[in-house]
């Protein structure tokens, strides 16, 4: 799965987005903006793990199922 993190300026902050997951961070540079949504992605994960969802989550973005 290949896609670009998106980030703009706000107001006095900047705004990251990764589409696939639909997921939003900030920061108050890019860079740390980057970062943030980078910790959010690996929360994200960590917690599809432990509902036992992260297999439908891959699903839905059209990954393919390794056994």
């Amino acid at each position: 799965m290949r896609s670009g993190v998106e980030v703009w300026r706000e107001d006095d902050v900047y705004i990251s987005c990764w589409a696939p997951l639909d997921l939003y961070s900030q920061g108050d540079t890019p860079d740390d903006a980057v970062t943030n949504l980078i910790e959010a992605v690996h929360l994200f994960v960590e917690s599809c793990i432990e509902r036992g969802t992260l297999r439908a989550v891959l699903a839905d973005l059209g990954t393919k199922q390794i056994d």
